[in-house]
């Protein structure tokens, strides 16, 4: 969209009921916009485009929030000696982190990243991490990866305060399994305690629980709500693909559910317009459930 009709669109969920907007400055098939002496014409483009969502949100109220997969970079920055090694879940153009030089490299595009934010008057609230599946290294440093992650994490966290220094950290658990879950809450209780403010857990396809795996103490909970597919996730049709997709049933069988486990709201996953429909439905029952306007 043009970014005064995104401008529009926003104000229209902010109408559904959303308190809150989140985006990523994604690095996926693009050059980066940062480099000396280059010029990615389609990065900034993108990026302005996000900017500009970004502070029209911000006019409305709404609190911002970014989405980051810390060890995804730029096309112009893969190199053979630098690059992770993959499994089924790891997906995308990503350093490996336990490599000096490729870690230097994924700090330096997080720090452009914040500050780009930053001066650019986008007033962050809070930045989410995701593990998966934009994510990952599989060689033998790296391994067990969700503790190469949470290490991570701390460092762009870290940059992310020099920018923003009262910015909240969240991690998404999409993707985890029991044991990551566990090795990850024990290395936050031992390393860096209240390294995550907040958890955005995962909720299976198809299912209407998110995950409850372990996870360190005083975490406030947010259920990751997937809202590109129907009421069933067994007909191909996740992320729109044949069109429109609505869950009547879905949605709010899983925001009773996760509201019962102990979520005090929800980061509402969309892909684009086939899935207005279950935006609003989303937004509108989490209105009716409670007084206040729900957590992104």
């Amino acid at each position: 969209m043009w970014p005064r009709e995104l401008a529009r669109y926003l104000g229209e969920a902010r109408h559904w009921g959303y308190n809150g907007y989140g985006d990523w400055l994604t690095a996926f098939d693009l050059g980066s916009p940062y480099a000396p002496g280059l010029y990615s014409s389609l990065a900034i483009e993108l990026y302005d485009r996000k900017k500009a969502a970004f502070r029209a949100a911000s006019s409305m109220g709404m609190r911002l929030d970014l989405i980051a997969c810390p060890n995804l970079v730029y096309l112009d920055q893969l190199r053979s000696d630098l690059v992770a090694e993959k499994s089924p879940k790891m997906l995308g153009q990503l350093l490996c982190p336990s490599k000096p030089e490729a870690r230097a490299i994924i700090l330096d595009n997080f720090d452009r990243q914040f500050r780009d934010l930053a001066e650019h008057d986008v007033a962050l609230g809070s930045w989410t991490a995701f593990a998966y599946d934009f994510g990952g290294c599989a060689c033998d440093r790296c391994a067990p990866w969700i503790l190469t992650f949470a290490g991570l994490t701390r460092e762009v966290r870290d940059v992310a305060r020099r920018h923003f220094p009262a910015i909240e950290t969240r991690v998404a658990t999409w993707w985890w399994d029991d044991e990551e879950y566990r090795r990850f809450g024990d290395w936050v209780s031992q390393h860096e305690p209240g390294l995550c403010d907040t958890t955005v857990r995962h909720i299976r396809y198809g299912a209407v629980r998110m995950d409850e795996g372990d996870l360190p103490d005083g975490c406030r909970r947010l259920a990751f709500l997937h809202l590109g597919y129907g009421d069933v996730a067994g007909n191909g049709d996740i992320y729109a693909k044949f069109g429109a997709v609505v869950a009547p049933r879905r949605l709010p069988d899983t925001l009773a559910t996760v509201a019962a486990q102990g979520a005090t709201g929800f980061l509402a996953y969309s892909e684009g317009v086939f899935d207005d429909l279950n935006k609003a439905i989303a937004g509108a029952l989490a209105l009716f459930r409670s007084s206040k306007t729900p957590s992104l």
